[in-house]
């Protein structure tokens, strides 16, 4: 009776820890529960970071920065910056500040930067007026190790052996 007492304790300890807010905290979060968040934000919050700074990008209507150098419009810009604004000032409202707080807002992109929590970043990459979030990152000019691209066209390793490119064209 003992016995059986005290293996419905620990079935049900064990139960309360899995569902805690800290066990949660160290699963890692997949891709289809934050569809819009890019790889390295979901592999930094699976390390078990609490809070990250990211960049949110918005969904608000306006035209994109490609569209725009196609087919100039100087005089519509107040009026987009208005509307971007407010795109930022509505998603930040409707999220908690326990859970993204912001830390830049700009006026002539679709983007807003902060810090997020693991719930605020699953929350804001499910919702409809979210584009992308992706990882704020500080980048250094003068880096020590390679970034992920360099390594794939193999540019360090003929940095590595001299080769500086000086004097030539390259097309892409």
């Amino acid at each position: 009776m003992l016995r059986y007492h005290l293996f419905r304790a620990s079935i049900t300890a064990l139960l309360l820890l899995a569902v805690s807010p800290s066990a949660r905290a160290l699963s890692p979060i997949s891709a289809e529960e934050a569809p819009k968040a890019n790889a390295r934000l979901l592999r930094t919050l699976g390390q078990g970071d609490q809070a990250v700074r990211v960049i949110v990008g918005v969904s608000d209507g306006t035209p994109s920065p490609k569209s725009l150098l196609e087919r100039p419009d100087p005089a519509g810009e107040p009026a987009r910056r208005i509307v971007r604004l407010a795109a930022q000032k509505r998603l930040v409202g409707d999220l908690p500040q326990s859970e993204f707080r912001v830390r830049h807002y700009a006026e002539s992109f679709s983007i807003l930067s902060g810090t997020a929590t693991r719930d605020g970043v699953v929350r804001l990459a499910n919702r409809p007026d979210v584009a992308w979030v992706a990882l704020d990152e500080t980048r250094r000019r003068f880096q020590t190790s390679p970034q992920a691209s360099q390594t794939l066209i193999r540019s360090d390793a003929a940095n590595a052996a001299g080769v500086t490119g000086v004097g030539q064209t390259v097309a892409v």
